[in-house]
Parts: C-alpha cells; sequence; structure tokens
C-alpha cells in the first residue's frame, strides 16, 4: 500500500509539473491535491502510534516505513512544485489534522446493535465465538479477508434487491425496444457487468456496504435507530410527524433523548473498562420536525479504542475487527504561506474558512463578503 502510494504521489507530481510548466503556462492561480497521505494514515496509522491497540501488530514496522516513504513523496511533490512555479505565491495547506481511528466500528457496527437490542431485547450482531470470549482483546481478520464481506458473516444482510439494474433484467426489457435503444441498453448492460467485476459500483451507492444497513428494515419499529456514518455515532428518533412511520411521539421527544444519552453513557468499553462514550452532542434546533432527512437527533463522539461494548442490561456487544487504525482524530491542519513581501511570522491558530479568502488576497483581489473567513495576511 505505502508503495503504490508513493509511486501515485510520483505521477500526480510529474502531471501537476506537466500542467504548470508546458500545458498551461499563463496561468494565475494552480492548486495541486493530493490523497495519499490521507489514504496511507488511515491504513498506517499503526505503524507510527505507539498508543494505539495494533502498533504491536507484525505489519507495524512495515507501516511505519510506508508511511514515511508516502510523507517523503509529498516532500518532493512540493519541492518540485515550487521550484516550477518561479516567484509565484506558495500556499501549501492541509484542512484538518489525522490520528487514531476512533469511531469505524462503534458508528458503523457496534451503535446500530445497542440500539436494537435496546428496542426489541435481543440482538443482531453475531460474532465469531473465538472473538466473543476475548471481549478485551483486538479480533484480526485473516490477511485475505475483505472487511466489507466480512460483515456478511457477522449480521444476517437482508435481501438486498439490486440497486444495480441485473443484466437479466436490462435484456428482458430490451427485447421490443426500438434498435437504437436496444445498443444504448446493451452498453449499459457491458457496464453493469463492468461495475461487478471489478467490485467498484458508482460513488452514489457509498453506503449500502455500511453494517448499519443491516438494521434498516427495522427502523420503522425502533424508536431510534443509527444512521449512515463515516465517523462519529448519528442517532435519529423514529419521531412522530416526521419520519414516515413514526412511533415515538412529539411530546415524548426530550425524554427520548435523555433516555439514548443515559443508555450510551452507561456503555464500557471492556478493554479499558472505561466510558466507551467521550461527548454526545444535541442537534441545535427548536424544532425537531424541521431538520433535514438525514440531520441525527444525537452525535456520539467515542473514546479511542472501542471495538466492543458492554451494557449492564443488554450485554456484550461485539468485540469487531477494525476497519481502519487512522481517522480524523487530529486537531490542526497546517497553512505555509510564501508571498513577495511577506515577513516571515507565526500567524497563530486560524479557521481552516480562511484559507480561500487568503487566495482570493494573493490574487490581488477583494474577497466577496459571502465567502467564510478572513484573508491570514
Amino acid at each position: 500500500m505505502g508503495e503504490a502510494l508513493a509511486q501515485a504521489l510520483g505521477v500526480r507530481t510529474r502531471a501537476a509539473r506537466w500542467l504548470a510548466s508546458t500545458r498551461l503556462k499563463d496561468w494565475e492561480l494552480f492548486i495541486a491535491v493530493s490523497g495519499e497521505v490521507h489514504s496511507a494514515v488511515e491504513g498506517l496509522w499503526h505503524g507510527l502510534d505507539s498508543s494505539t491497540p495494533l502498533h504491536g501488530h507484525p505489519s507495524a514496522p512495515l507501516a511505519a516505513r510506508a508511511m514515511l516513504d508516502v510523507h517523503r513523496a509529498l516532500d518532493a511533490m512540493v519541492a518540485e512544485l515550487v521550484a516550477t512555479a518561479g516567484d509565484a505565491a506558495i500556499v501549501a495547506f492541509t484542512m484538518g489534522g489525522m490520528g487514531p481511528n476512533h469511531s469505524d466500528i462503534p458508528s458503523m457496527v457496534l451503535l446500530p446493535e445497542l440500539l436494537y437490542r435496546d428496542a426489541f431485547g435481543h440482538g443482531l450482531l453475531t460474532v465469531p465465538a473465538e472473538w466473543a470470549a476475548a471481549p478485551c482483546t483486538v479480533p484480526i481478520l485473516d490477511g485475505t479477508d475483505d472487511w466489507n464481506q466480512a460483515n456478511n458473516a457477522w449480521l444476517p444482510w437482508p435481501a438486498r434487491g439490486s440497486e444495480a439494474p441485473s443484466p437479466g433484467l436490462i435484456a428482458s426489457l430490451a427485447r421490443n425496444l426500438p434498435r437504437p435503444v436496444k445498443g444504448l441498453l446493451k452498453g449499459i448492460r457491458a457496464g453493469v457487468t463492468e461495475w461487478s467485476w471489478h467490485g467498484a459500483p458508482p460513488p452514489r451507492w457509498g453506503v449500502t456496504w455500511q453494517p448499519i444497513m443491516c438494521y434498516r428494515p427495522h427502523w420503522p419499529r425502533m424508536p431510534a435507530f443509527a444512521l449512515p456514518s463515516f465517523y462519529d455515532g448519528r442517532i435519529r428518533i423514529n419521531l412522530e410527524g416526521r419520519e414516515r412511520q413514526g412511533t415515538v411521539k412529539q411530546s415524548r421527544y426530550e425524554e427520548t433523548c435523555e433516555r439514548l444519552q443515559a443508555l450510551l453513557w452507561q456503555c464500557r468499553n471492556p478493554r479499558t473498562g472505561k466510558a466507551a462514550v467521550d461527548s454526545i452532542e444535541r442537534i441545535e434546533t427548536v424544532n425537531p420536525l424541521a431538520m433535514t432527512r438525514s440531520q441525527a437527533d444525537l452525535v456520539v463522539i467515542w473514546r479511542e479504542g472501542v471495538f466492543a461494548l458492554e451494557h449492564p442490561r443488554l450485554g456484550l456487544i461485539g468485540p469487531v475487527a477494525p476497519r481502519r487504525t487512522g481517522g480524523h482524530t487530529g486537531q490542526h491542519g497546517v497553512a505555509y504561506v510564501k508571498a513577495p513581501g511577506l515577513e516571515a511570522a507565526d500567524r497563530g491558530v486560524r479557521s481552516a474558512f480562511d484559507v480561500v479568502p487568503t487566495l482570493v488576497s494573493l490574487l490581488g483581489k477583494q474577497p466577496s463578503r459571502r465567502l467564510s473567513g478572513s484573508p491570514l495576511l
């Protein structure tokens, strides 16, 4: 993984340098974006962070070396682009920091199971017996296993129909259509086959792999359920008058929120014996009926290293093998600005919103009042 990401940065560097020096010689604003370091942190963080539970895994030394290789490749990219840019102003920035992953397992697996057990009194999640027998450890998937596919063994996935039209369905619909339309459908059928072969459906289908989706058929009968999440836990109350089949009366909204918060604070991390939850955020609205379809009533921020939950009434949930070791837990990003006439100085901690007005100012323009933030300079 590290080798592939470093090589990708090399390709990105050559492409960006060609664009900036050969293809687009008269540019005023040139932006190159790299996502390789982001990917490296998510997959390889345990190599550098001795506080993470998986730092002792045999892959950690290789992960540490790979992390350095990727960062060095990014350094080389910045150096080459600075050399190419001549006397142009330089702004190198990352919007936020990265760190250990706190949320994949608790948000995508443990939280929906907790709410399901709270609603029905029994569980849906079934982990391997050897995992359940050692709740204080971190389960590890076999090197050939895929985390997304492993969910099929833990949870009874509902019949998922097909978000993509099947080639057979397309063929049956095409029999009585005009020839030009048939040709179009033939191309679509080939495309569907290609998606299936590569295992890469279009990005808009990006949450169907999450274990949370196993619980979706049960949401109408639950007082609250977990929404799909890529990080912090998100709870939606099944509120009457807001949800299609809402069961919680509006007069009991506050009471339900408080009960759910108490339920969460009772959860312990069996690996540490401490509370699994770091904090719980309430939605900032006086009218929960005005919330959008994807908003959560409660947002759960987890403590580090939660692979199982233990509740005094609902029992042990998990443990489950982690999906990533790194995540979006770092505090600050960084912005480095080099421009003619700008003296070296520490500008302190500023909002990430200030980056765009800074770029506008460096172009000699006045930032619009509609822009969030203000120039760093």
